[in-house]
C-alpha cells in the first residue's frame, strides 16, 4: 500500500493500558490486527497516574498522555487532549478521530471534530454503567453531551441495545452494531488438572468433595446484582459455593451480607486478579452467573461462554443479543433471588441441558464474537 492509501487515525480514550476494562481490551485487539501499513494509530489520553510514561508505543498504537498523573487530568483533558490532538493533525494530518465512550474523551473528540470539519468523527458507544447514571453526571452540559452523538459521522455500538440509546438521543446518522470479542485462544483452551486443582486447592475442596462452583467475573457494583446470588445460596443445595471474581466498592457490603445470611463459608471472595488468569478459574467452575440489572453488553458472559460454562443471567441491555433461554443460557428475572434458585436448580439436575447449552453457546461466541472477524469490520468503518 502507498503512503497515500494509509490512514491516520487518533483515538480519544478515557483510559488505556495498563488499566484493564473492556474497552481498553476492545481497542488493543483490534488495534493489534490491523495492518500498519494501512492505518497509522495515535492515541490522546489522560495520563491518571504520575508512574505511567508521557508517549509510548504500546502494540500499533502510539500514545500521548496528557496531564500530570492525577485524577483532575479527567477535567484537564477537555483543553489539553485537544491541544495534543491539534498538534499530532499538524505534523501528519489526522483522517479520522475515534472516541471511546460518551465521557470527557467524547467531548475532547466533539471539540477536536468541531475545530477541524475535514477529520471524520466516530464515536464508539462502550458503555457498561447504567444509562440514566451517564446522563445525570452530564446533565451540567446537555447540549456538550448531545453533540458528542450528533456531530458524529458514525457510530459503532457494542450491541442493539446502545445503539437503541443513540436514537433514543435523537442522532439519525449510521449506527453499526459490533460487539466486543473474545480471545478465544486464550478463553477456549483447556486447562491442565494441575492447574485446575491449584484452583481447587485455593477453594479448599478436598478430592472427594462434591461442591460445585458458582462463578462470577464482576466489578463489585449495585448493577451487577452480586448480592441476590448471595441471598439465593441459603435456598440452594449447601453444596453449591460461589466464587467471586473482582473487586469493588460494594466488597464490604457483600461479605457482611452473606455473614448475615450464614453463608460465608460458602462465598469465596478471589480479587482482582490478571486478565491472564481469568480462564484457569473459569474452567474450574460450573455454572457463570451474574444477575445484571444493566448492562453494556456483558463480555464477561462472552468470555464464560468462549470457556464452555453455563451462563446465568438477565435480559437487561445488550445482554438480549446473546441470551437465549435454555439455548445459549438460563434467563433470571433482575432482583429476583427466587429465580436464580430455579434456574441454577435446574442446570444442576439436568446435565444434558447444562452440556447443550454450553456447546450452543461455544459455537455462537466462535461464528460471532471472533477478534479477527471484529476488526475486519472495525477498519471499515474507520476507513470510510
Amino acid at each position: 500500500m502507498s503512503d497515500e492509501d494509509l490512514q491516520h487515525v487518533l483515538i480519544f480514550a478515557p483510559n488505556y493500558l495498563p488499566a484493564i476494562g473492556g474497552a481498553e481490551i476492545a481497542i488493543k485487539e483490534v488495534t493489534d490486527r490491523i495492518d500498519t501499513d494501512e492505518i497509522q494509530f495515535d492515541m490522546v489520553t489522560p495520563r491518571l497516574k504520575s508512574s505511567r510514561k508521557q508517549k509510548e508505543q504500546v502494540g500499533n498504537v502510539m500514545i500521548h498522555r496528557v496531564g500530570f498523573g492525577y485524577t483532575i487530568d479527567k477535567l484537564l483533558f477537555l483543553v489539553a487532549g485537544v491541544y495534543r490532538a491539534a498538534r499530532i493533525h499538524d505534523q501528519n494530518p489526522i483522517d479520522a478521530c475515534w472516541a471511546i465512550m460518551v465521557s470527557y474523551s467524547g467531548i475532547a473528540a466533539t471539540i477536536f471534530s468541531y475545530l477541524h470539519p475535514s477529520v471524520r468523527y466516530i464515536l464508539t458507544l462502550q458503555a457498561g454503567d447504567p444509562l440514566d447514571e451517564i446522563e445525570e453526571k452530564m446533565r451540567w452540559c446537555r447540549w456538550l453531551f448531545e453533540q458528542i452523538f450528533y456531530q458524529a459521522d458514525h457510530i459503532h455500538a457494542i450491541s442493539t441495545y446502545l445503539k437503541d440509546w443513540a436514537r433514543d438521543i435523537g442522532y439519525d446518522g449510521p449506527v453499526a452494531v459490533i460487539p466486543n470479542g473474545v480471545d478465544i485462544e486464550l478463553y477456549g483452551k483447556d486447562h491442565s488438572d494441575d492447574a485446575i486443582e491449584d484452583v481447587y486447592a485455593e477453594l479448599g475442596k478436598e478430592p472427594s468433595d462434591t461442591t460445585r462452583y458458582l462463578i462470577t467475573t464482576s466489578r463489585l457494583v449495585r448493577k451487577n446484582g452480586i448480592n441476590d446470588v448471595i441471598r439465593a445460596l441459603p435456598e440452594l443445595p449447601e453444596y453449591v459455593e460461589f466464587v467471586i471474581v473482582g473487586s469493588g466498592p460494594l466488597e464490604s457490603d457483600l461479605k457482611d451480607l452473606a455473614r448475615r445470611l450464614e453463608v460465608e463459608a460458602r462465598v469465596h471472595f478471589i480479587g482482582l486478579v490478571p486478565h491472564q488468569e481469568i480462564p484457569r478459574y473459569l474452567d474450574a467452575a460450573d455454572i457463570f452467573i451474574r444477575p445484571s440489572r444493566t448492562e453494556g453488553m456483558g463480555n464477561s458472559f462472552i468470555e464464560a461462554m468462549a470457556a464452555g460454562v453455563p451462563v446465568v443471567g438477565t435480559l437487561v441491555g445488550g445482554i438480549a443479543d446473546f441470551l437465549t433461554h435454555h439455548k445459549t443460557g438460563m434467563v433470571v428475572e433482575p432482583k429476583d433471588p427466587s429465580s436464580i434458585v430455579r434456574a441454577v436448580n435446574t442446570l444442576l439436575r439436568d446435565l444434558t441441558l447444562r452440556e447443550e447449552i454450553a456447546i450452543n453457546a461455544k459455537n455462537m461466541v466462535r461464528e460471532n464474537y471472533n477478534w479477527d472477524h471484529i476488526s475486519k469490520e472495525m477498519q471499515s468503518i474507520l476507513t470510510k
